[in-house]
């Protein structure tokens, strides 16, 4: 059967910290993930291909809700990384994907920041402190709140679907000195066990999906939780000053793709 995957040693994939290893499971079937090599796969021989220390843990035959899913299942599948961009990082340098990402954060108020980033824009977590309490945040990007998370005192776990935003991740944790632990995954497809985490957040992310994809990302985040568990999700107000701006401007229709749903 090969290894379970808390065993994978340390060299190539520091990144994940031990204890979130026995966390796994595959996003089809929910059974355990177990290691040969770089691949992880589940009694059912559904395999997952570990790139550069990332584990890649998307569903193929998934109609993918982002772009930036399609991209890294083609890495997935070649496992050829010589495509993705190559940055090193100073300590006191921002890293180029944020750079280059940070007008999109935050619905666009960062906009005034592209080309004048100083320092990471950090945000306060509105939650009691983590308490060493187990932490998911689904749809991370670069890692902002996951950084704000393990800060409060939360372990920390992000998940998104863009192979790119989580190396940045990556890059982000190792340059501030945090313990996080970041995964190529799907809202829809959650590659963890039943209630594992005390607590799950998700900012600006399930407001691009479907009805029935944003359905279906509530039932995995409920299934992950533990008893007693909480969940916060934020998502926009249909009758917002601001929102209400933004769908007169594209003439009060549906959303598609990965726009912004009301």
């Amino acid at each position: 059967m090969g290894s379970p995957a808390r065993r994978i040693g340390h060299d190539a994939y520091e990144q994940i910290q031990p204890y979130v290893w026995d966390l796994l499971a595959c996003p089809r079937d929910k059974s355990r993930l177990c290691r040969d090599g770089a691949t992880l796969f589940c009694e059912q021989n559904h395999t997952y291909p570990i790139v550069e220390g990332v584990p890649i843990l998307l569903v193929a035959e998934a109609e993918q809700t982002h772009i930036e899913g399609t991209r890294a299942l083609q890495v997935a599948e070649t496992r050829d990384a010589s495509s993705l961009a190559r940055f090193q990082v100073a300590p006191h340098e921002i890293d180029p994907f944020v750079k280059n990402s940070i007008g999109a954060t935050n619905g666009g108020l960062y906009k005034h920041l592209v080309g004048n980033l100083t320092s990471y824009p950090i945000p306060r977590l509105r939650l009691p402190a983590g308490g060493n309490r187990l932490f998911l945040e689904v749809g991370c990007n670069w890692g902002r709140w996951c950084i704000a998370a393990r800060r409060s005192g939360f372990r920390v776990v992000g998940i998104d679907p863009s192979l790119k935003a989580i190396r940045a991740a990556n890059r982000v944790a190792r340059q501030l000195g945090i313990e996080a632990s970041y995964f190529v995954a799907d809202s829809r497809y959650l590659p963890f066990r039943e209630q594992v985490f005390d607590q799950v957040f998700s900012y600006s992310v399930l407001q691009h999906l479907s009805k029935p994809n944003a359905r279906n990302s509530l039932v995995e985040i409920r299934r992950a939780l533990k008893v007693g568990g909480n969940a916060l999700v934020q998502m926009p107000n249909v009758f917002g000053i601001r929102c209400l701006y933004h769908q007169a401007r594209r003439g009060f229709r549906e959303g598609r793709d990965f726009e912004v749903r009301y």
